[in-house]
């Protein structure tokens, strides 16, 4: 009996050591991870401590019985579930609460390749953020903006593990200054602000990451390739998101060129945190959210194509100012977007569940 107290005091004093107090979180994490459940979930789950973590693929599959087994559900956007309004009410009379992380404005601009029949999923994200237990997302405009669904939302920003192998910083060893821009076909829209000025790159060494076969992308490629005359032209294909990172040893200075629109604003500053912690210079548009890390000394900011172009032109010859950039980037990075910082606050939110 003496023993059983003198443990029940010991384990007061650090809970954490006492698997019976940690919170059973089940996280849903599908087996093709996309940029989003990569960086919002599965990283982050891989790294939080303090909890007793169990994965499952889709919520669907789980029964109720699996569910009462569990303290809460942990998800992002509508990842991971097929039938979304069935198991938000499945969950509700459960009693079963859950997190959902929602990472994207959820109503489209009117350019972007994904408005036709998109309706749906943003009837989706209303739902799950509605009937939410709690919200995380990226950057305190977006939660201004959920929390017109839903007040218990909280900040946690998008970081970087540092230790995947994609994100350790290897030194270039090449006499080629390189600009590269790393993106999608979505991102379509804001490489097109540069398309008037890609001829006047033609002498400049250039990659384009992410490329793929789709019609868009013969688009891009194509602006970018000034039809396939330029001869320092670097396209690098399409990877997963466990090795798109290596794309960024291949260059020196990223571009990160943003369309200014109510989507786009809400979007979070994760392409300017992975540059910054590849220590690489950057040249960004000067919009949100990209002024939330912007300052006078870790980039360059640009407002129209032709300014991008100017600040190219002015690195391409300041080689060391590039290199002093980069190091400042890299410093802010690491000092406001930490990934134990982030998962500090998840932990706390699951903690008060």
């Amino acid at each position: 009996m003496k023993a059983n107290q003198h443990q029940k005091k010991r384990s007061h004093k650090n809970k954490y050591l006492n698997p019976k107090k940690l919170k059973k979180v089940l996280f849903i994490i599908p087996p093709y991870s996309n940029g989003c459940t990569y960086h919002r979930l599965e990283i982050p789950m891989h790294t939080m401590q303090g909890i007793e973590k169990h994965v499952t693929t889709i919520l669907d599959g789980v029964t109720d019985e699996q569910l009462k087994s569990i303290d809460m559900v942990y998800f992002q956007g509508s990842n991971g579930i097929v039938d979304v309004k069935k198991q938000v009410k499945r969950l509700k009379a459960l009693g079963m609460p859950y997190i959902v992380d929602i990472d994207d404005y959820w109503i489209l601009n009117k350019e972007h390749l994904l408005k036709k029949g998109y309706s749906k999923h943003t009837r989706q994200k209303k739902l799950l953020m509605e009937n939410a237990t709690f919200v995380t997302t990226t950057t305190p405009q977006l939660a201004t903006e959920i929390k017109k669904f839903n007040k218990k939302v909280e900040v946690c920003v998008n970081a970087i593990d540092s230790t995947q192998p994609q994100f350790e910083i290897r030194k270039r060893n090449s006499d080629e200054f390189v600009f590269g821009w790393i993106g999608g076909i979505h991102h379509y829209i804001d490489i097109k602000i540069l398309e008037d000025y890609f001829t006047l790159m033609n002498d400049m060494p250039l990659l384009i990451g992410g490329v793929d076969n789709h019609p868009v992308w013969d688009l891009i490629t194509a602006w970018s390739s000034c039809n396939g005359t330029k001869k320092n032209y670097y396209p690098i294909k399409a990877t997963n998101v466990y090795s798109y990172g290596f794309m960024y040893d291949l260059l020196d200075v990223a571009l990160i060129p943003l369309a200014k629109n109510k989507f786009n604003s809400f979007k979070s500053e994760l392409k300017m945190v992975e540059a910054g912690m590849k220590k690489k210079a950057v040249i960004v548009s000067d919009v949100q959210p990209y002024t939330n890390l912007i300052t006078g000394k870790n980039c360059l900011s640009a407002s129209n194509g032709d300014e991008f172009y100017r600040k190219m032109r002015f690195l391409q010859n300041n080689k060391e100012y590039a290199n002093e950039l980069a190091e400042n980037l890299y410093e802010d990075v690491q000092k406001k977007y930490s990934l134990a910082e982030a998962n500090k606050r998840r932990i706390q939110i699951i903690n008060s569940i």
